[in-house]
């Protein structure tokens, strides 16, 4: 069986999605990485693109310790338009940070690409932007999308099953129809997918 090499894990906070995180992520220690793409929304400013942390930040911080930044990655990345969104959209974020105490478990000596993908971000922007991050992969190297799934409820907005016998039943079909659409590494079928169900997926774009 070949090591994961992507993967996608939510960041509803640990005590809601903490085990669904961890079974998600604790297969990429298989691969032994050295370096992982996180990737993940950016849920306070919206922009377009990827953004990057500050030049002067080289670690992010966990209760567990810190993890190193790949600065040569990044520098790579900055010199990319498609890599140009507000660096001060890392301060207020929790998207990539709450997934680095499972991979500092699960690949303690890997260094991460830390990108926060804006809301104005349009399919052909991903498109070239995945384009940009192929370049950074190699056979140490392993991708990590952070995004929760359907957000259901009038909270949200978004309520179609409300007067359905088995909410959770459709919940999960949806949620498998747009999740199959991803696992046939279909960037195309997936923005149709979630146009056309409204499934209100957070990380859509750092997904695409």
């Amino acid at each position: 069986e070949s090591p994961i090499r992507a993967a996608v894990a939510p960041h509803a906070g640990f005590v809601y999605s903490g085990p669904t995180a961890a079974t998600a992520l604790v297969g990429i220690g298989a691969a032994d990485p050295k370096r992982i793409i996180l990737l993940g929304p950016s849920h306070h400013l919206a922009f377009s693109g990827g953004a990057l942390p500050e030049e002067r930040v080289t670690a992010f911080a966990t209760p567990l310790g810190k993890v190193s930044i790949d600065q040569s990655a990044v520098a790579r990345l900055r010199r990319e338009d498609e890599f140009q969104g507000p660096s001060r959209a890392h301060g207020p974020e929790h998207s990539l940070e709450v997934e680095l105490p499972f991979l500092q478990l699960a690949a303690p000596d890997a260094r991460i690409v830390p990108v926060l993908v804006g809301v104005n971000t349009d399919r052909d922007t991903s498109r070239r932007m995945a384009r940009i991050l192929a370049d950074l992969l190699d056979e140490e190297t392993v991708v990590v999308a952070s995004s929760d799934f359907t957000h259901h409820g009038d909270r949200y907005g978004y309520a179609p099953f409300e007067d359905h016998d088995d909410v959770g039943g459709d919940l999960i079909g949806l949620g498998q129809a747009t999740a199959d659409r991803l696992a046939a590494v279909d960037p195309d079928g997936f923005w149709y997918q979630v146009e056309v169900s409204g499934d209100t997926v957070c990380g859509r774009r750092p997904l695409a």
